[in-house]
């Protein structure tokens, strides 16, 4: 997990520190991190519930 979070921050708008907050579209901006975390989340699930590559759905 470490080697694939290192190889992410290599990439382009792909690294934490690469958002930008609109700090005058605020809410915008907070439910567009809403929005990541969720997706995240279900990324999350699925490995947790074996559903990775490999597996037929």
């Amino acid at each position: 997990m470490a080697d694939a979070i290192a190889r992410n921050n290599h990439l382009p708008f792909a690294a934490a520190d690469s958002i930008i907050i609109d700090s005058d579209e605020l809410e915008r901006e907070f439910k567009k991190l809403q929005l990541a975390q969720f997706h995240h989340e279900l990324i999350f699930q699925s490995l947790k519930n074996g559903e990775g590559q490999g597996q037929k759905c």
